[in-house]
């Protein structure tokens, strides 16, 4: 099954609409559009780009800080038991990018696929087999159906051209995920599916997927609630609370009615931290126009409705948000979660300068926004054991530089904390790259660029402060590329003790022999792995050119040393 269409009955809506809008896609040529305007509340001092290189802050070394390795004690088994004991502990996942595009020269459009998929991080995926195996499988069958449609709507374009209609601009297809909830309970994720083939307007539709992530298994409706008729009934009264004055095609009860039958097998939904959320796309009940109708029913107050499995919570949570995705989450202790949603718009400043246009709204009203210089932004919702909520929003500029802004929120105002000169840490394989995601408050990864004999990404454990900022558990990086230097010159260096870090004895690197990258302080030294498993110690100048290794010109005694520019 898909990740975000579980069945032929959820897929029939889009695919209805999709397929009337790519066989009338040639002969409809008018279009229809509006500017989405919002109001900006200046809660906080938008900061210059070019002032950006003043905020960006040492990250705190805490050497003494421990995490103790995941509690993997519970065993596999069916979530609707609800019997489960042990502690809720979170685990990260990570997001796979796909990418292909056709660019017509003659119309200067770009014909894309920009599709995102959900794994688990390779630090978890021995620990939790199940749900690993069935993200990965998920992600294959969805990147196989969004390679399918993008070659569709592409040979439809290049049709159209042929015959000489105007096809309206770029057509494109993209997949972005939000992960709600991922911990050793639950796995819930909800997907934006964005598409234009022609016609007077994109399509967006919503997808959610729940799982239970001992044993892989999708979860229904009944799996997570123990009365649906009643929570049928506090779905219908939200929605009325919340969009009084939406033109619904049909009497709302009967429509909410026909979402739930059946388990709720045409429902998108998704459990969350502090309650589940329904979501509703465009025409499932309401005209395009009315947008995406989502409500947030809490466990608070609602216990009897909630199995208690899903009610239970790790102290400290993160929440990977998708660019103008909604989530709900309590940000400022008052009980209630609000209905937080981060855009961000790409742009270019009066220099001509990357940047992009940030706006953070709580229940659709804007708190802050700013101008970033980026060119993209990731969001992570974060609160901490202590309660206090933060935004990381990770922008990517030019030269793929990336820093984290980190926000504090509270009920009235945004308050910038800091800017942090890392990123948070993700890895490539043969086939795509992985962007990584926080996933745990207490432990999670984070990337600096550095040019330690090659131009990689060294990653760090880190864990948030009471200030919301990261805190680093090492004093050194780790090189997980598995990058190798051939010797060219004998060279001594000395054996080192991969724990204590006490050195050893002096030996000798013969001329000839490969060596491994694994970790560095990024300034006096880089460990290396020999071929027999041993580690040694280079000392390093990494901040003057040429680079030294042991006082000696680097590139004269090793080869395969590249630096990005």
């Amino acid at each position: 099954m898909r990740c975000f269409m579980r069945n032929k009955v959820l897929r029939k809506r889009s695919k209805l609409i999709l397929s009337l809008v790519l066989a009338g896609a040639m002969a409809l040529l008018s279009a229809c559009g509006g500017a989405k305007n919002s109001s900006d509340d200046d809660s906080i001092t938008s900061s210059d780009a070019s002032d950006k290189s003043d905020k960006v802050i040492t990250v705190t070394d805490a050497p003494d800080a421990g995490k103790s390795s995941d509690d993997n004690s519970m065993t596999s088994s069916d979530a609707a038991d609800n019997k489960k004991a042990d502690a809720v502990t979170p685990i990260r996942l990570v997001t796979e990018h796909r990418y292909d595009n056709y660019w017509d020269e003659t119309d200067y459009n770009n014909i894309y696929l920009n599709a995102h998929f959900c794994h688990v991080d390779r630090e978890y995926s021995d620990a939790y087999p199940n749900i690993s195996k069935t993200l990965d499988e998920a992600a294959k069958a969805d990147f196989d159906e969004a390679k399918a449609f993008y070659d569709e709507i592409l040979n439809n374009y290049k049709t159209a051209v042929s015959a000489g209609d105007d096809p309206m601009g770029g057509w494109f297809y993209e997949v972005h995920p939000a992960i709600v909830r991922s911990d050793n309970r639950i796995v819930s994720i909800v997907k934006q599916e964005f598409s234009y083939a022609g016609g007077a307007h994109p399509d967006t539709v919503y997808y959610s997927s729940v799982y239970d992530t001992q044993s892989g298994k999708l979860l229904s409706l009944s799996d997570v609630a123990t009365d649906t008729d009643a929570l049928k009934k506090l779905v219908i009264s939200a929605i009325k609370e919340n969009y009084p004055d939406t033109a619904f095609f049909d009497e709302l009860d009967d429509a909410i009615g026909s979402f739930f039958a059946k388990d709720g097998e045409l429902l998108d939904w998704s459990v969350d931290y502090d309650g589940m959320t329904f979501y509703f796309s465009p025409y499932d009940i309401a005209p395009y126009a009315e947008g995406l109708i989502c409500v947030n029913i809490p466990y608070e107050g609602n216990e009897s409705v909630f199995k208690k499995f899903i009610m239970e919570k790790p102290d400290a949570v993160a929440i990977s948000l998708g660019n103008g995705m909604p989530v709900f989450m309590d940000v400022n202790e008052d009980g209630k979660a609000e209905k937080v949603e981060c855009a961000f718009y790409e742009n270019t400043n009066e220099e001509g300068e990357c940047c992009g246009d940030f706006i953070l709204s709580y229940d659709d009203e804007n708190i802050c926004s700013e101008q970033l210089y980026a060119y993209n932004c990731d969001f992570e919702l974060i609160r901490s054991s202590e309660g206090k909520c933060y935004l990381y929003a990770e922008c990517t500029a030019e030269s793929d530089y990336s820093y984290i802004r980190v926000y504090e929120l509270n009920s009235e105002a945004v308050n910038l904390v800091d800017n942090i000169d890392l990123c948070v840490a993700g890895y490539y394989d043969d086939e795509a790259g992985y962007s990584g995601t926080i996933g745990d408050p207490c432990h999670f990864k984070l990337a600096k660029r550095t040019d330690a004999l090659y131009t990689g990404a060294g990653n760090v454990i880190c864990h948030i402060d009471d200030k919301g900022l990261p805190v680093k558990e090492t004093d050194y990086y780790t090189l997980e590329d598995d990058f190798e230097l051939t010797v060219l010159k004998d060279i001594d260096v000395r054996e080192i003790d991969e724990v204590t870090f006490k050195t050893g004895e002096t030996i000798t690197l013969k001329a000839g022999e490969k060596i491994t990258l694994v970790r560095t302080d990024d300034l006096t030294y880089v460990d290396a792995r020999l071929g027999d498993g041993r580690l040694v110690r280079l000392n390093v100048v990494l901040d003057t050119w040429p680079q030294l290794v042991e006082g000696k010109e680097a590139e004269k005694y090793f080869d395969g040393i590249m630096y990005a520019g």
